[in-house]
């Protein structure tokens, strides 16, 4: 196989992912969608982060844990839902999911500086609580208020999972 060939190969390779992506996160062709959060502006269709104009450097599957839990903002998502939508029709250990939340937590310093994002809520999931701001998308709301202080929002979002209030467990974690 020639050099230009394997090129080839490998952007319709790429070409494809991004696409197959896309359509996972539901966003279609849509080039323009801006996620805002904190000093954080979420490109999901490019799959890139940047913090300012400074791209932050983080993995496809903690960028997917991002989106995913950008999507159901204020609701808790259970890690059986993260880990069956970053790791499709694939058997991983629990372990997979705290490296890459891990990762991802560092990446937007979550719980330095005032800032929180993510809430743990312990044995159930992670709720996204920042306050949400998203340009050109018509998918997407225009305007999502989030918690600033987690404990107002954990029980919450365990009582959109359970039907029942659990604020013992809103550990912020």
């Amino acid at each position: 196989m020639t050099l230009s060939a394997l090129m080839a190969s490998s952007q319709g390779a790429l070409l494809a992912a991004t696409t197959s992506v896309e359509k996972r996160i539901g966003l279609g062709t849509v080039a323009s969608t801006e996620v805002w959060f904190g000093p954080f502006c979420l490109l999901p269709t490019q799959f890139l982060l940047l913090e300012g104009d400074k791209r932050v450097l983080l993995g496809s599957r903690a960028l997917e844990i991002l989106i995913a839990l950008i999507e159901r903002r204020g609701e808790l998502v259970s890690h059986q839902d993260l880990m069956a939508r970053v790791w499709p029709k694939v058997f991983v250990e629990p372990a997979n999911l705290t490296v890459h939340m891990s990762a991802l937590r560092r990446a937007l310093r979550d719980g330095r500086d005032g800032h929180r994002f993510i809430v743990n809520i312990p044995g159930r999931g992670y709720c996204f609580v920042a306050s949400v701001e998203v340009l050109g998308n018509a998918n997407w709301p225009t305007r999502v208020a989030g918690a600033t202080k987690p404990r107002q929002i954990a029980p919450n979002c365990c009582e959109r999972e359970s039907g029942a209030s659990d604020s013992g467990s809103a550990d912020s974690s």
